[in-house]
C-alpha cells in the first residue's frame, strides 16, 4: 500500500496545556492562588502554536490574578482602617488612663494620711507628702476632692473639657477601711 498517508496529530503546546490546568485549577481549587502561576506559563505558551489553550489559560489566569490583587487590596484597607480605628482608641484613653493612675497615687496618699491621723484629710493641700503635680488631671485641672463619710471619699476629674458635671468627667470613689 505505497498510496497510504500517514496520519499526524496534531501539534500540542504542552506549556499552554501547563498553563490552562493551572490557571483553572486556581480558580477552581485554590481561589486563585495558582492562577499567576497559570498566568506565566499560558503567557510563555503563546509563543508557539497551537496557542487556544494558552489564550484560555491567560485569560483565566489574568482574571484569578486580578481577584487575589483586588482581594490583596480590599484586605490592606481593612488592616489600615483596624489599625487606625485601634490608634485612635489609645490616643483618647491614654489621658483617661494617665488620670486614673493620678488618682491611684492620690488614693495612696489619702491612706497614709488617714493612717497617721487617724482621720480623711480636709483637703488634698492637706497633704503634706502629695507631689503639686498630682493634684491634677492629665489635662492641667485640679482634681477635686470630695468627703463622703468618715471613711470614704471621692476624687473627680472634670475631663478633657475642663468643665465639672459633664458626661467626659471621672469620677472614682474611695474606701481607706
Amino acid at each position: 500500500m505505497p498510496n497510504q498517508t500517514s496520519y499526524q496529530a496534531p501539534p500540542s503546546n504542552g506549556l499552554g496545556v501547563a498553563g490552562f490546568v493551572c490557571s483553572l485549577l486556581g480558580i477552581l481549587g485554590t481561589c486563585g492562588l495558582l492562577c499567576p502561576v497559570g498566568l506565566i506559563l499560558s503567557l510563555f505558551a503563546l509563543r508557539k502554536p497551537p496557542r487556544g489553550l494558552a489564550i484560555a489559560g491567560a485569560i483565566i489566569g489574568f482574571i484569578g490574578s486580578l481577584w487575589i490583587i483586588i482581594g490583596l487590596i480590599i484586605f490592606g484597607i481593612m488592616f489600615l482602617a483596624i489599625f487606625a480605628l485601634a490608634a485612635a482608641g489609645t490616643a483618647i484613653t491614654l489621658p483617661n488612663i494617665q488620670t486614673y493612675v493620678t488618682m491611684s497615687e492620690i488614693h495612696t496618699e489619702v491612706t497614709a494620711y488617714h493612717q497617721t491621723m487617724d482621720a480623711l484629710p480636709d483637703s488634698l493641700v492637706s497633704i503634706t507628702t502629695l507631689k503639686p503635680d498630682l493634684q491634677q488631671d492629665y489635662w492641667g485641672n485640679s482634681i477635686a476632692y470630695e468627703i463622703i463619710d468618715a471613711d470614704s471619699y471621692k476624687l473627680t476629674s472634670a475631663g478633657a473639657d475642663g468643665t465639672p458635671n459633664t458626661d467626659d468627667d471621672i469620677t472614682l470613689d474611695f474606701d481607706v477601711r
